[in-house]
């Protein structure tokens, strides 16, 4: 998930990227990030402290003000999805102002008080609404085109122009990546404020009080470099080299706020005045995200806790069995191929690594233990060994390698390529997987805003580029047919693909990530919902094909087997050998809004 202007990698940090990611971390994400170079040069001063604005057992975050500072709205999930929500700032209850079966996020007063703008993921295109502070018919204002499931931040903390005309909205656009459009609030008409470079992103884009200068990031989904720009336009200049995940302005406009990893699994507030450059820290926490600042200069944020336990659910009945109560990111459990046990990555111990847990006994073992993370492990066929992407090596770059299920093969290294992708934020999913016939491994490899399928031989050998614009894949039935998917507008299409004939064939076009394929081909498992934090757990049905060289058919349309209740959503596994069952994930999140006040 991050890119910057440079450079598109995050060098390898032990403990605090846990704390950073954002609510709905993806499994294909836990991995290692790149970044321009982080903070450490800000004189390490603490004068804030935490004072809760909301305490309830939903998930608070992404506030906005009203003009006179009063308001607060907000997003909170807790029936299953984000709304929208209006607070006073220093009491009250909250009342429900937009819900819907999507994600409502990034709500934003206008400075006339007129219209509380928001992104949504209720309907294809991720539109922009308008919708009255009290309450009302939203008006859809504009697509933003960005990912459905990516949880894609469409508006920044001050998005409006001070005589609440206009609108800048982060929309994807020409190759995928995306920009900043200015939106005429009345006509809905958009007209380009800034197009990054291929492979790069612009989004959070926000007006300073004085409304001269618009500050926004510009990189890959989770950080960037902030940039200034006129607000008359122009071309974005850097306002510091330090990788970011949010910043916003303070009144007068003479600094700005901004959020970057700390060590030690801390995420630090740091101040920077924009004409000297001088920083400093404010505020050091766990986890700091939506951060905003009102017109009296009081800063809310909102914290982010979650819990990932592996979970087992019978296809058949629904019969639901959880399976881990492990705290931290537990992810991507993965059957053996005799069915008794689950391999999966946990970062429980500090960096993610790989355990195996039995499935009839509980007990577990680690598999690995090295000085990066290890993540999303595949068995090969015979159960002997585990496929995994790694960040052993110098460099720190995430590799495909392969350990033996015993631990007495030891580790080795695949190919000497690194993998890299844009983050939990981004569709595209970090994928690694054997073929069912032993013959192939394929991996995901990213560059830029797009992905690429590659396979090598499981002895490393003949490496190769098999397809182009993908998203995520998983085998079909031997190592000839896949199954992709493929970015259109805002949402994935699933196809399969014959790679030695070049048959394609188009399956489902939906909200859908993840995918798990059983055993025998007649079903194919994935993430599926409205949002990313409304996830459930489908499968759509497949007819496999009557030629050993064909594609399957889809069967009808995705039926859940789990859906989003409360506060958790769902990440997905893999399917037992029997086909009976399917394990997976449930990502409860919590966090409440809290002032900082000064010491």
């Amino acid at each position: 998930s991050v890119t910057g202007t440079t450079d598109s990698r995050l060098p390898a940090r032990r403990g605090w990227w846990p704390a950073i990611v954002v609510a709905a971390i993806v499994v294909t994400a836990v991995a290692t990030w790149t970044v321009l170079r982080h903070d450490d040069t800000a004189a390490p001063e603490t004068h804030y402290a935490p004072r809760p604005a909301t305490a309830t057992a939903a998930y608070d975050r992404d506030t906005s003000w009203s003009p006179d500072g009063q308001y607060l709205v907000f997003s909170r999930m807790n029936d299953g999805n984000l709304d929208v929500y209006v607070q006073q700032v220093d009491g009250s209850e909250a009342v429900a102002r937009v819900e819907g079966p999507g994600d409502q996020t990034n709500p934003r007063w206008s400075p006339d008080g007129r219209y509380l703008a928001y992104f949504s993921t209720t309907e294809p295109g991720t539109p922009v609404f308008l919708v009255p502070p009290d309450g009302g018919t939203p008006k859809k204002l504009i697509e933003s085109g960005l990912p459905t499931l990516s949880m894609g931040a469409s508006l920044g903390v001050r998005p409006w122009s001070p005589d609440s005309r206009f609108l800048l909205v982060a929309r994807a656009f020409g190759s995928g990546h995306i920009g900043i459009d200015r939106v005429d609030v009345a006509t809905g008409e958009a007209t380009p404020f800034t197009r990054p470079p291929a492979g790069v992103n612009d989004s959070a884009a926000s007006y300073s009080f004085d409304g001269s200068r618009v500050l926004l990031r510009r990189g890959g989904f989770e950080f960037g470099t902030m940039m200034t720009v006129p607000a008359q336009g122009g071309e974005p200049q850097p306002l510091s080299d330090v990788a970011v995940a949010e910043a916003v302005w303070r009144p007068g406009d003479r600094s700005v706020l901004y959020t970057t990893p700390f060590d030690y699994s801390l995420v630090g507030l740091v101040e920077l005045d924009v004409a000297t450059g001088a920083t400093r820290r404010l505020f050091e926490s766990r986890s700091i995200q939506w951060i905003s600042v009102s017109p009296t200069d009081r800063i809310f944020y909102s914290d982010f806790r979650h819990d990932t336990f592996l979970f087992v659910v019978d296809v058949r009945s629904g019969e639901r069995r959880q399976l881990t109560s492990h705290t931290s990111n537990n992810f991507v459990p993965t059957f053996s191929p005799d069915g008794r046990t689950l391999a999966y990555s946990s970062s429980r111990t500090g960096d993610m690594e790989v355990w195996l847990h039995d499935v009839e006994s509980g007990d577990e073992t680690r598999l690995t233990n090295s000085e990066g993370i290890d993540i999303m492990a595949d068995w090969s066929p015979d159960g002997r060994r585990l496929l995994l992407l790694s960040q052993r090596g110098a460099d720190g770059g995430l590799r495909p390698w392969v350990a033996s299920a015993d631990r007495a093969g030891g580790v080795r290294m695949l190919v000497d390529q690194p993998v890299n992708w844009p983050g939990p934020a981004s569709p595209i999913v970090a994928d690694a997987h054997w073929s069912p016939d032993g013959a192939a491994i394929g991996y995901v490899v990213a560059e830029g805003s797009g992905a690429e399928l590659w396979t090598v031989a499981p002895d490393g050998q003949g490496a190769a580029r098999r397809l182009a614009d993908i998203t995520e894949f998983v085998w079909y039935s031997d190592s000839r047919r896949v199954l992709v998917t493929r970015l259109r507008g805002s949402e994935k299409e699933l196809s399969a693909v014959n790679l030695e004939t070049g048959e394609e064939r188009v399956l489902y076009t939906g909200a859908l990530r993840e995918l798990h394929l059983a055993t025998d081909g007649s079903a194919v498992a994935f993430c599926y919902g409205r949002g990313h934090l409304s996830m459930g757990l489908a499968m759509l049905r497949l007819q496999p094909p009557d030629d050993p060289d064909g594609l399957p058919i889809a069967i009808g349309e995705p039926e859940y087997v789990v859906r989003t209740e409360g506060t958790w959503h769902v990440h997905s596994g893999s399917w037992s050998p029997d086909g009976t069952q399917l394990a997976y994930v449930r990502d409860w999140d919590y966090g409440d809004i809290f002032e900082l006040v000064k010491k």
